[in-house]
């Protein structure tokens, strides 16, 4: 028995319909009830995450279609002594300081 492909645009308006409705409850939170706009988001990403992962049965999904070697370390290695992670900040900051220093 072959599996049914489910309706790309319902999937879509739900996902739609779902965002919105995250959107309105936070929107409620932090305007209606005062509550800080960060600790509202950090609420609904773990109320969120749960069904989340019950929904995928507690495994990863991802599709990666480039090297995923190559995002690994990024996140991961090392180069010249120094973490990557750290390596990307320096070489971030140090882009972001020139944009603002030429543009107006």
């Amino acid at each position: 028995m072959r599996a049914r492909k489910r309706s790309s645009s319902k999937s879509h308006a739900a996902a739609v319909g779902t965002v919105l409705l995250v959107w309105a409850f936070n929107g409620a939170m932090i305007a209606d009830l005062d509550f800080p706009p960060f600790m509202v988001t950090l609420g609904m990403l773990s109320m969120a995450q749960n069904p989340a992962m019950v929904a995928s049965n507690h495994t990863v999904v991802f599709q990666l279609s480039f090297d995923y070697d190559r995002l690994l370390a990024l996140g991961g290695g090392w180069f010249l002594g120094t973490a990557n992670p750290v390596l990307t900040m320096v070489v971030l900051a140090l882009l972001t300081g020139f944009v603002l220093r030429i543009k107006p």
